[in-house]
């Protein structure tokens, strides 16, 4: 990137919130200090209420101060080889409402940060080189997860870090003539065909977050909204032969365009097989399209928010049962909040106020040490590793800051460009 245009961390005021709650620091050209003046957060939300939102706040406080003392000795969490997990949990503890509302870092975030920076590559991405073949540690899985800790410390110094590892993610997306055309494997290394969802939301994301006005290397997002589209059950917008008309799938989201981690069905008549859609890579999906700025009126978004209706849960990952249980509350958040509706109605005709309903299932979730009074989450299943506590107890921690931000608490803005000449995204 330029240097003479570099991104610029602004002081996140309450209208910047907004930002799909993923943009806390609006990034973009032209230079500022960053304020150290704290975030206004309100002292109650008017969909929780004040009971629930300070249970809330219980289970955040200590469920980061968990997160503190499970902190090696060199910065990470888990495993070194795995940067990711450090970022989660590092986002989690900077996107908590005591650090945004008192502008504090817990020293364990800054070893964390420390930690994240000691992975930059000579290629611009954020990861460790794992001996083997090649691709072997992730580079664009973990690269898109620590962009977003770097995001979230909102330190200038971290800039030019930021904005090679954005030019990276931009050179990992696929451009091979195939069906994983547009779409973010967990690599660029290997030159294999290969794309999927997850990778996918994690790198628009943090693409989207980090977006300047005039950026000299784009990601192709047209490119991109065909490979999520192609990953959707919707005859409207994808021609592969397994999209399926049963209610069951319709508007649903499997994980790439030849799998799904759900398994295959057959058709009522027998006369075809089809892959399963599922909770979590629906929320993915629907978070990719508005990450792409595809309309909320658009077929496929509507499809998507219909599927989550017709398959509402909170006790397990729709089509998976408890396999990827927190990673599926942690999408949710975020794509119900970019989307905005804050109740659902469900087929029964019931609604779901879906902040309240979600705050009250993690807070009822979290497990409280007997000696410490700390408190995480963990999966009993450790498919994609959520038996591992500091990854679901960071999935949790942000699907539970996401939810207690309701949009009723922000000023509503159109998508606008301010007097300082930066781009205000509202989802």
């Amino acid at each position: 990137m330029n240097s003479s245009k570099p991104l610029c961390f602004l002081n996140p005021r309450p209208i910047i919130v907004i930002l799909l709650v993923l943009q806390w620091p609006c990034l973009a050209q032209g230079q500022r200090e960053v304020s150290s003046k704290p975030i206004d957060i309100p002292e109650a939300s008017p969909i929780l209420g004040e009971s629930l939102r300070n249970e809330a706040l219980h289970a955040i406080e200590i469920g980061v101060r968990w997160l503190e003392q499970s902190q090696q000795e060199n910065g990470c969490w888990s495993s070194p080889a795995s940067p990711a997990i450090t970022a989660l949990v590092v986002s989690s503890m900077l996107n908590s409402p005591a650090v945004l509302a008192g502008g504090k870092r817990p020293e364990a975030a800054t070893k964390g940060l420390e930690f994240i920076l000691s992975c930059v590559q000579s290629d611009g991405g954020i990861y460790q080189r794992i001996e083997g073949p090649p691709g072997g540690g992730l580079p664009n899985y973990n690269t898109a997860i620590c962009v977003m800790a770097l995001i979230d410390a909102r330190d200038p110094m971290h800039e030019g870090v930021i904005a090679r590892a954005r030019e990276f993610l931009i050179r990992g997306q696929h451009r091979g003539q195939d069906v994983f055309f547009g779409g973010m494997g967990y690599d660029q290394e290997s030159g294999r065909p290969y794309a999927d969802l997850s990778n996918t939301v994690f790198a628009l994301e943090a693409l989207r977050r980090t977006r300047p006005l005039e950026p000299e290397h784009a990601l192709d997002w047209d490119a991109a909204i065909q490979f999520v589209s192609r990953c959707q059950h919707l005859r409207e917008s994808n021609d592969s032969e397994w999209v399926s008309d049963d209610l069951e799938e319709k508007g649903g989201f499997i994980y790439n365009p030849v799998e799904s981690k759900a398994s295959e069905a057959e058709t009522s008549d027998g006369e075809a097989d089809y892959l399963r859609s599922y909770g979590s890579m629906t929320y993915a999906g629907l978070l990719s399209l508005l990450h792409a700025r595809v309309d909320r009126d658009d077929a496929r978004v509507r499809a998507a928010v219909d599927w989550i209706v017709r398959r509402w849960t909170l006790d397990e990952n729709p089509g998976m049962g408890a396999q990827g249980l927190y990673f599926n509350y942690h999408t949710m958040a975020k794509a119900l909040s970019a989307y905005g509706q804050e109740r659902l109605v469900l087929p029964d005709g019931k609604g779901v106020t879906w902040r309240r309903a979600l705050v009250e299932k993690l807070v009822s979730l979290q497990r409280i040490e007997a000696k410490t009074g700390l408190g995480y989450w963990q999966n009993e299943n450790n498919r994609w590793w959520e038996n591992d506590p500091n990854l679901a107890t960071s999935y949790t921690l942000l699907a539970l800051e996401a939810a207690i931000r309701d949009r009723s608490d922000l000023a509503s803005i159109d998508e606008s460009v301010n007097t300082e000449g930066v781009i205000l995204e509202a989802p």
